[in-house]
């Protein structure tokens, strides 16, 4: 059984944790938006998704602009939460895409 000072500390760890997740969700959508400015994010069509958002993650690290940044991404989070971040971005801009095509 929790104290309430191990329940609260939990509590806090919890809320450092998220912001952290959601400052690091940030930077990505930031080279993201980014790639999708310059017209370099295209979907090879024999691709499915999962190798369509590594692909990307590959093209992010790897590209000469963006490279730096996506390098100090990876050095504080595992390979597979940037994974799901990008994907996460990916599905909210491109929705955001699809309402705003259908106005």
């Amino acid at each position: 059984m929790y104290t309430k000072s191990e329940t609260t500390l939990d509590s806090h760890k919890n809320i450092l944790l998220s912001n952290t997740i959601m400052m690091y969700k940030v930077k990505i959508k930031r080279l993201y938006q980014e790639l999708d400015h310059w017209g370099l994010i295209k979907k090879n069509p024999e691709d499915d998704y999962p190798e369509f958002i590594h692909g990307l993650w590959v093209q992010l690290a790897t590209h000469q602009a963006l490279k730096v940044k996506a390098k100090k991404i990876g050095e504080h989070l595992s390979h597979g939460d940037i994974i799901q971040l990008l994907s996460d971005v990916h599905l909210e801009l491109s929705t955001q895409l699809s309402l705003t095509n259908l106005n």
